[in-house]
């Protein structure tokens, strides 16, 4: 009888030893990328959205990301350092934020000061209230749905009350349209030809802003319309009336921004469409109301003055202030899941100009992305020691790097040498296309695992390919060297000199599950089975013979795929706790599910679901796990990858709980800051054991000392820079804050 993991429930039943072992979010592992990065685990990103809010109770608005790509909300710290974008991924403030899918837009809507959150529902736009007080973070559902009035005559008729439609692919403006103090709406109709202005009537009707009654004013807001075949380049002087009768049919998918961009206190519009990677503006004459503008000049290939958009593809537009000098900044990202950027899908622009006459300045096009690993689309992580020096290294893959010149995708691995201590891991990026791997023309989505399996005390390769085959990769540099790896066999054979061949997407795992010396074989796959290949060779010489496409009689799939033929994606990592074995096994809804009661003796004894360790709410989808001791005290971590192609880490062990708990407490304060002569750093409160160390950009450590609740460091020994001032205790990282010297 075959266990069906439904991967939208959380599991939970009788819990054993292992699950008794607390897992925690852990981003404070150094990793460096040429310098120290922020954001080395923030897990990526793919299709971001960008909004800002307080998240801290610090009186700086900070940064929350939606990616479109999975519904997954990211948080990231705002450290303050004028004129730079400075921000730290800090997943604790995840959890406060409700369910959501397919945009978010964070706005002010009741004037308090906090910002809410308006986002999609399958019918339109909903809205959470910010409830928040202080640092505790609260939202409350207030509009499951937004109605809008669309009668178009004085006379009041309730059967005109219609959902405020937004179509799914899209993005709406959200903003003060016609400047009385409310938020209005922007959004495409439902045929997509024209836009709707939907009126806020809160100040007109209660003579406050913390309503959400709306009115339908336009159906043709700025007299213009988008063929949308060919370009998508705006028609001017449309002869639409107030209320149109029959629409235009357009392509579907649009994106919009809502800003004034010349200083004459009129709505302009930044508009993308699905099809095309420009961004036109949209430009204003006339005077108020605006409700009777006409839209008569338009940047098809905005900024014309400066790097125009060219973005794949859809792109999507935010204003934020991002490099803290009071004038709000742009950023682009694609609005599509698929065949986009993957690494460099936040295109930056600096507003040069002023606040209230903007001028945007291209950057780059990897914002916060330049911060964080980033291997792609549909992450995963293995370890082993590349370079024989005793610490296991990280190999990042992923279903593959997206190359906008030829819109394709090339599968490459990335190499992060472990260049810390046993106890004290740190990674360092040396190499984004390991074992030039890409040259060979195996397929894409690659999947590594490493094991020897020729009796040679190093480890070999073994790939799993989207294809659903396997290759072998000897290495052949022998114990203690740096790993070399020769193509030995593409398109693995079993014993019977049938290929291996699993379907599509193979994600092979190496492990002696029947203990007898030998590394079998065990291979997720996209119907979310796993497969069984025992070696009945020796530890010398390999051979694989076929037992079980139903190993454990489990099966990881979606709740709407009824047959279990489809979608699953089931990725294992076999592992042995104190004495039993144990499997993880993620997949493409994002849980990390625990299984037991395995029979070394029987891979067909099924294996019993124990607990879901990782949800889909934490790391989004596409989980990828692998457990390893990586910080050597006796309990395993937990690596994975994911949808947005970057890696996520979780230490266990209760000896990390009390640490986790001060982490959220403890604060860094340096001052002055820039210096060039003495700095005093204080904590919000003392840390018994701790100490302060100096790190420079390249992660070298430069001081160390014993902390106190206030200190004093000398920098005027030091080279103009940045640095960054650590303070850790037990060898785990408490806090951490950006130094300037001059």
């Amino acid at each position: 009888m075959r266990i069906v993991v439904l991967i939208s429930f959380l599991i939970s039943f009788v819990l054993d030893g292992f699950t008794q072992i607390p897992f925690y979010r852990n981003n404070d592992i150094p990793v460096s990328k040429g310098s120290l990065i922020a954001s080395g685990w923030s897990g990526g990103l793919h299709a971001p959205q960008f909004s800002t809010m307080d998240l801290n109770g610090d009186a700086i608005e900070d940064l929350v990301v939606f990616d479109r790509a999975d519904d997954k909300l990211l948080t990231f710290i705002n450290e303050g350092t004028p004129n730079q974008s400075d921000y730290r991924y800090d997943s604790q403030y995840e959890e406060f934020f409700p369910t959501m899918q397919n945009w978010t837009l964070l706005r002010d809507y009741d004037g308090d000061g906090k910002k809410d959150i308006f986002t999609s529902t399958n019918i339109g736009i909903k809205v959470f209230k910010n409830t928040s007080s202080g640092s505790n973070l609260q939202f409350d559902l207030v509009k499951p749905v937004i109605i809008s009035y669309q009668g178009f005559t004085s006379v009041y008729d309730s059967t005109k009350l219609f959902n405020l439609y937004v179509s799914s692919v899209d993005i709406p403006s959200i903003s003060d349209i016609d400047g009385d103090g409310d938020l209005d709406v922007l959004t495409f109709g439902v045929l997509g030809a024209y836009i709707e202005y939907h009126k806020n009537m809160s100040i007109e009707n209660y003579g406050h802003q913390d309503s959400l009654y709306f009115e339908m004013k336009n159906t043709c807001w700025g007299y213009f319309s988008e063929t949308g075949v060919n370009s998508n380049k705006l028609v001017l002087n449309d002869t639409c009336s107030f209320n149109v009768y029959q629409p235009q049919v357009r392509h579907a998918g649009s994106t919009m921004l809502a800003y004034d961009s010349d200083g004459n206190d009129i709505s302009d519009l930044l508009i993308g469409d699905v099809s095309f990677r420009n961004v036109v503006l949209a430009q204003h004459g006339g005077s108020l109301p605006i409700s009777s503008l006409a839209i008569t000049a338009q940047d098809t290939i905005f900024p014309s003055y400066d790097v125009p958009v060219d973005l794949e593809l859809f792109p999507a537009m935010f204003m934020e202030d991002l490099d803290n000098d009071g004038k709000k900044d742009l950023v682009f990202s694609p609005n599509v899941e698929t065949l986009s950027e993957n690494t460099t899908s936040a295109h930056f622009y600096k507003n040069v100009g002023t606040s209230s006459i903007p001028s945007f300045q291209y950057v780059k096009n990897n914002f916060l992305q330049d911060e964080s690993i980033e291997a792609g689309e549909i992450s995963n992580v293995t370890f082993f020691d590349h370079n024989g020096d005793g610490l296991q290294d990280m190999i990042v893959s992923s279903f593959g790097f997206f190359d906008k010149t030829t819109i394709s995708h090339e599968s490459k691995m990335v190499l992060y040498e472990n260049t810390g201590t046993l106890s004290n891991p740190q990674f360092t990026e040396a190499n984004t296309d390991y074992g030039n791997f890409s040259g060979l023309s195996l397929g894409l989505a690659l999947f590594p695992t490493f094991g020897d399996i020729d009796g040679d005390l190093d480890m070999d390769l073994i790939l799993g390919d989207i294809d659903g085959n396997l290759h072998l990769l000897t290495n052949t540099a022998g114990v203690g060297n740096t790993a070399s790896f020769t193509l030995t066999q593409q398109n693995l054979q079993d014993d019977s000199s049938q290929v291996i061949d699993v379907g599509q997407f193979a994600a092979p795992q190496l492990y002696d599950y029947d203990k007898d010396g030998d590394l079998d074989l065990i291979i997720g796959e996209k119907n979310g089975l796993l497969s069984y290949y025992e070696n009945r060779g020796n530890s010398t010489s390999y051979s694989f013979h076929f037992v079980t496409d139903t190993m454990g009689g489990l099966q990881i799939k979606e709740p709407w795929d009824v047959n279990g033929t489809s979608t699953g994606y089931s990725v294992p990592h076999f592992f042995s706790y104190q004495g039993a074995d144990y499997a993880m096994v993620g997949g493409q809804q994002g849980q990390g599910i625990l299984f037991s009661n395995i029979d070394s003796n029987d891979p067909l004894n099924e294996f019993t679901p124990s607990d879901t360790i990782i949800s889909k709410k934490e790391i989004g989808l596409y989980l990828s796990p692998f457990l390893i001791d990586i910080d050597n005290d006796n309990d395993l971590d937990i690596f994975a990858g994911n949808r947005r192609g970057g890696v996520v880490c979780y230490y266990g062990g209760t000896n990390t709980v009390g640490i986790k708990s001060v982490t959220k407490e403890v604060k860094l304060n340096i001052f002055p800051n820039p210096s060039s002569d003495l700095v005093t750093i204080s904590m919000t409160q003392q840390v018994p054991n701790s100490s302060i160390r100096l790190f420079s950009t390249d992660g070298k450590i430069i001081h160390t000392q014993l902390a106190n609740q206030i200190n004093t460091l000398d920098v005027s020994h030091l080279s103009k820079g940045i640095y960054f001032v650590e303070l850790a205790t037990n060898q785990k990282r408490i806090a951490i804050k950006k130094l300037i010297v001059q």
